[in-house]
């Protein structure tokens, strides 16, 4: 903007901070009819977003109020979001809070990253700011404030969130590699012992017996690392959770297991915390010298889980997945066959599955309870997401298509 601004001779003001007297006299004695704002990454001063009669407005790379903060663009591939877009807002005193003017969407590429979305997004702000500045021009504008509580952050980037866990799902570990282009980038050290970082990879859609991290091939098409994703193994909620976690290793590096596992995440306000994901008991007792990673609860899970692996066997867990897949694409179809609802995303699945509607989501999900049935996951944006497992029957899914679909 600066280097184009020079080449018409127009005049460039860069203040260190707007928030003195000096700033705000600045910006009155310049008479903006509008102030626009795109990347700034700051607050600006209520005393100068209150001085263009227009108003002050943002361009913002989200949807919101999803992706509220300073990458949005990342959190999005990150998070394996199928579609993004650019908000053109009324700049509020609360970050990213303001009433939306104008909003355009875009997909999200398969094996697009951070970088590449970038760029497209920049254009498409370009087209959806000119837009907006014409509907101001002509008092045409809207202005829809913003669902506060459906709002989420998408906090400042880290190198803490570089390294791989190879134990996470292949399309996991892609949107993790492409959301952090350019930077931090992911890293990894288990090809070569040193740390290094990744710039590209491609889900192969191939299964291994692999631990975790193994380098299983290098070819012509560089490096393929397998990847684990953790399954219920019939664990019923009341054992604590519903997952069960594992870290796999070689014999020779058995004893060197870690006797704690931190997860990262954020607060409700953003911030970066830490929870302690895994602990072994026996450390309270050997502290660094620990080398068990099971306690009291864990040690039931897994024995859980080995019993019903046992009893089920090689044809009774493909049998359970074939049942939850056969039903999970019944409730699909039944579904999208009524006319009022619609698959969210082109893709193959199992069990678990996206539709959109418009719906009432709340009022459905409402109805359901009464009736003593869980409804979906809502989603926001009028989508529900489903899971089906073997237990459920066709005339369970027909008594649960019959009560959404049924009027109030």
């Amino acid at each position: 903007v600066k280097e184009y601004a020079l080449t018409k001779k127009l005049a460039v003001y860069q203040p260190v901070t707007l928030r003195n007297a000096q700033s705000l006299e600045l910006v009155r004695s310049l008479e903006p009819e509008l102030i626009v704002v795109a990347a700034y990454g700051k607050l600006l001063p209520e005393e100068i977003l209150s001085v263009p009669p227009r108003g002050s407005i943002n361009v913002h790379s989200s949807l919101l109020p999803k992706y509220r903060g300073a990458a949005p663009i990342n959190w999005a591939v990150l998070n394996g979001e199928a579609e993004t877009g650019v908000s053109i807002m009324y700049m509020a005193k609360e970050l990213d809070a303001g009433d939306v003017i104008l909003q355009m969407s875009t997909s999200i590429g398969e094996t697009e990253d951070a970088q590449s979305l970038t760029q497209r997004l920049a254009e498409l702000g370009a087209e959806a700011l000119s837009k907006t500045v014409q509907a101001l021009a002509d008092g045409t504008a809207s202005r829809t404030p913003q669902d506060h509580e459906r709002h989420t952050y998408a906090p400042m980037l880290g190198k803490e969130l570089s390294p791989v866990d190879w134990t996470r799902s292949a399309h996991a570990v892609s949107c993790q590699v492409r959301g952090l282009i350019p930077w931090p980038c992911a890293t990894t050290d288990v090809i070569s012992g040193e740390e290094m970082k990744l710039y590209a990879v491609r889900e192969t859609g191939e299964e291994t017996s692999a631990c975790p991290g193994t380098v299983t091939a290098a070819g012509k098409q560089g490096i393929d690392i397998a990847c684990g994703d953790g399954q219920t193994l019939g664990m019923p909620l009341q054992f604590g959770g519903p997952y069960l976690g594992y870290i796999a290793c070689s014999n020779s590096m058995l004893r060197k297991m870690p006797g704690r596992v931190v997860g990262a995440t954020v607060d409700a306000s953003g911030k970066r915390c830490y929870v302690l994901t895994l602990q072994a008991r026996e450390q309270h007792i050997r502290r660094q010298k620990a080398t068990s990673n099971i306690c009291s609860n864990q040690s039931l899970m897994a024995l859980y889980a080995t019993i019903y692996v046992a009893l089920m066997g090689n044809d009774g867990l493909r049998e359970v997945n074939r049942l939850s897949c056969d039903g999970a694409h019944y409730l699909a179809g039944r579904l999208v066959e009524s006319g009022k609802f619609r698959l969210a995303f082109d893709k193959p699945f199992l069990k678990e599955f996206v539709v959109k509607t418009d719906l009432d989501v709340k009022k459905i999900n409402r109805r359901l309870l009464d009736a003593g049935i869980m409804g979906g996951l809502d989603l926001g944006n009028g989508m529900i997401e489903f899971a089906v497992t073997e237990k459920r029957t066709r005339e369970e899914i027909d008594k649960l298509v019959t009560l959404m679909l049924q009027e109030d």
